[in-house]
């Protein structure tokens, strides 16, 4: 069954409500909003009647159309699936699946057929853009004789998708999908931390900040967000969060059972609070590259722009000093020398 988590025009109100709060830019992009919801067996670009069909994405692509604030993103995912047809197999000609079985990965060529037809049927809808899932995350191979293609050549295929002026957003961040994507979503802000590694350095971050918007963990998908906040701006994301119209219990025994709280009603007033404390103190910073990221102690870390600001972050529980500022407990500091 179709469980219909945000309609269309719930989308659209929420989004005209906090544009109406002084957000100047917000970016939305949906997920699991094509005919057959979220469920990887579904594989069709026509909006789903169950969340207004045509008709109510019409009118949420016509606000990106009309506001300069707000973009639309229509997130597009052919290469997972949970059928065993066109997908991916090794070179003992075994799918390429997961333990449980019940996830495959389709063929590249399979799926660059799919996301050729979905990206022109989207492109029907005014400023309307794609979000390209799992791209910038998986690579593999398929050593099937009727799609064969080697990771170099999935690779090729990946970066020429991206290269689709309606592609703009990318999931995952692998090096061949920087060249094109205007955004990055899901970047990791952890490490494997194996045995030997005593420190994380967000080594990538320094590299695509500045050049690339990117989010990171979603908000109300931490147990403390005040931490995720200050990780956010060491990492140089930006503020995200994953909200819903009704409340998760309904994914529960669905493909999505992964959300614990997203009620809108419930987030939205903490998400535009985060948004203006960011987008206010860290104005100077925003857009600029990030030439040193030093770890003073445990908890504190500064970080400097190329245009001579400088961060200091202190995950600490007491307020402390650093190069004459003073920066409070689990809080922040922007300055120039």
């Amino acid at each position: 069954s179709f469980v219909s988590m945000t309609s269309f025009d719930y989308a659209e109100k929420i989004s005209r409500d906090l544009l109406n709060s002084g957000v100047e830019n917000l970016q939305v992009r949906l997920r699991g909003w094509a005919k057959g919801g979220y469920s990887s067996a579904a594989k069709s670009y026509k909006p789903a009647s169950e969340l207004g069909g045509k008709k109510g994405l019409s009118s949420l692509a016509n606000l990106a159309s009309t506001d300069e604030r707000f973009g639309l993103q229509l997130e597009l995912d052919y290469i997972e699936s949970a059928k065993n047809r066109y997908v991916a197999v090794k070179e003992s000609t075994m799918p390429i699946t997961n333990e449980e079985e019940n996830s495959y990965l389709l063929s590249p060529l399979r799926a660059q057929s799919l996301l050729d037809k979905a990206i022109k049927a989207v492109g029907k809808y005014k400023n309307v853009e794609v979000a390209f899932a799992s791209a910038g995350q998986r690579l593999y191979p398929d050593y099937s004789k009727a799609r064969k293609s080697n990771r170099s050549e999935t690779m090729n295929l990946w970066s020429r998708i991206g290269e689709n002026e309606k592609v703009t957003t990318v999931q995952g961040g692998n090096l061949y999908m920087l060249a094109s994507a205007k955004q990055l979503y899901d970047i990791p802000i952890t490490c494997s931390m194996q045995q030997m590694t005593d420190e994380a350095i967000p080594w990538y971050s320094m590299i695509v900040s500045g050049s690339i918007p990117f989010t990171t963990t979603f908000g109300n998908h931490s147990g403390d967000l005040e931490l995720l906040k200050l990780k956010w701006i060491e990492y140089g994301s930006m503020p995200g969060f994953e909200l819903t119209e009704e409340s998760p219990t309904e994914l529960l025994e669905t493909d999505y059972n992964r959300l614990f709280t997203s009620q809108a009603d419930k987030w939205a007033s903490k998400a535009l609070e985060i948004y203006k404390e960011m987008s206010s103190s860290l104005k100077p910073v925003v857009g600029c590259a990030v030439v040193s990221h030093e770890r003073l102690s445990d908890e504190l870390v500064v970080l400097t722009y190329e245009n001579g600001y400088r961060v200091i972050i202190n995950y600490g529980q007491e307020e402390a000093e650093v190069f004459g500022q003073k920066v409070g407990a689990k809080d922040y500091v922007v300055f120039t020398a």
